[in-house]
């Protein structure tokens, strides 16, 4: 027994010696925390965000204070995404979330912003739209972390809720995107608000009505039974750049076949 275990100690060795197997953590895996993160950081300044990423994540979970853990998930996650490593990332980041949240610490702000980025991206909504609500209230006068809650709450059908935070982001910055807009007129009309909505969907940020715009008050007037308003917004919609789509084609069908004007609903 004492030969064999001998052979396989020597097998084990060669083989690493050959680089056959290696640990991605470089050095005693039976190290304090902060001996993990020294270990992290100078694999970071070695470029070698993969094993960095490692040793941050073995400092995280051997730390026993909180404050130490957040310190080395925030560098877990971010050497995380830096090895492209965008699920472990995610996690480190939710996680260094989650416990500020939990301590009743603020929130850093910049790393927040980039969670409910990645979190919408990835279309995990509830998610998003918990870090989403994290941010407005560090930050109450953002008006674009507003306009982009209240975009994940129409995802989630909260059209109550969305209705809420898109008119906060409009009364504070009325030059938001169009597409927010469109969101508010969208989340009114789910609601059965339909003056409310075609109110809206008149008013664009710049002063001159868009593409989104047109579009969705060709939709409302197409609804409401006033055909020949529906057909003339979605002919402007064809002029606009962009704006001679299947879809604008298809809903201009749609007006001259409920006006029973068959040819041309055909053509």
């Amino acid at each position: 027994w004492d030969e064999t275990m001998k052979v396989i100690l020597f097998l084990t060795i060669l083989l690493c010696s050959l680089s056959l197997c290696s640990s991605d953590c470089p050095g005693s895996q039976d190290a304090s925390s902060s001996e993990f993160g020294k270990r992290g950081l100078n694999l970071i300044n070695k470029n070698k965000a993969s094993d960095a990423a490692d040793c941050f994540w073995l400092a995280a979970d051997s730390s026993e204070e909180d404050s130490d853990r957040l310190v080395w998930l925030k560098n877990a996650a971010q050497a995380s995404e830096q090895a492209k490593k965008m699920d472990a990332a995610l996690e480190g980041y939710m996680e260094y979330a989650g416990i500020r949240r939990q301590l009743g610490v603020a929130g850093d702000l910049n790393i927040l912003l980039h969670l409910a980025t990645m979190l919408s991206s990835q279309q995990r909504f509830n998610d998003a739209a918990d870090v989403w609500n994290d941010v407005c209230e560090i930050e109450p006068s953002n008006a674009e972390a507003r306009a982009n809650y209240g975009a994940i709450l129409v995802q989630l059908g909260q059209y109550e809720k969305a209705v809420s935070q898109l008119k906060l982001a409009i009364e504070t910055k009325a030059e938001l995107p169009q597409v927010v807009y469109s969101n508010l007129a969208a989340s009114l009309r789910a609601l059965g608000r339909e003056g409310e909505a075609a109110q809206v969907v008149q008013r664009t940020a710049n002063g001159q009505e868009s593409y989104d715009s047109l579009l969705e008050r060709g939709l409302h007037e197409m609804n409401a039974g006033n055909l020949q308003a529906a057909e003339a917004v979605f002919q402007n919609c064809l002029k606009l750049p962009g704006g001679d789509n299947h879809l604008v084609h298809y809903n201009l069908g749609l007006t001259y076949f409920f006006g029973q004007q068959w040819q041309k609903s055909v053509n």
